[in-house]
């Protein structure tokens, strides 16, 4: 994660790379259920390639508010290709859909799952397009300063 993460790929999505501490502290958190954020490490046969999580609104209702979200029990998921060997090779919305239907989905209590990309990130936007997602809104501002393209998959 942490090499993943300080990747300039991954970083002008997800933020500055973080320091190896503060990838233990945050994914750890997740590892030891502290923080209600189901994380997984995703593989192309031997070979880890990316990321993907996902949470649950009513664990997070203050980020519901900033997305005008009401229903709590949707999810929220994030997924990122960390190997840069592996981008633009058409994994990143087959990797999505399977993790929407086989792990979010098989919670039949979840009707609705949410994505929110960067407004400016034009090439997830279109692989969450392939997966079923649909533009909900524009978010100004996550909360962090940028803008949102909300995205949802009804079951």
């Amino acid at each position: 994660m942490h090499r993943w993460l300080g990747q300039p790929h991954v970083a002008e999505w997800w933020g500055p790379a973080p320091s190896l501490a503060e990838v233990e502290e945050e994914y750890g958190e997740y590892v030891d259920g502290v923080e209600p954020i189901r994380a997984y490490i995703v593989y192309e046969g031997d070979d880890a390639i990316g990321h993907v999580q996902f949470m649950r609104y009513r664990d997070y209702a203050w980020y519901a508010r900033i997305l005008g979200i009401e229903e709590l029990d949707a999810v929220n998921c994030d997924v990122f290709i960390g190997d840069e060997r592996r981008l633009h090779r058409g994994l990143g919305a087959p990797l999505l859909r399977a993790f929407v239907e086989d792990v979010i989905f098989a919670d039949t209590s979840v009707t609705r799952c949410f994505i929110d990309p960067d407004a400016r990130n034009a090439i997830a936007i279109r692989a969450y397009e392939k997966v079923g997602f649909r533009f909900v809104r524009h978010v100004d501002d996550d909360g962090e300063g940028s803008p949102v393209h909300l995205m949802e998959r009804v079951r």
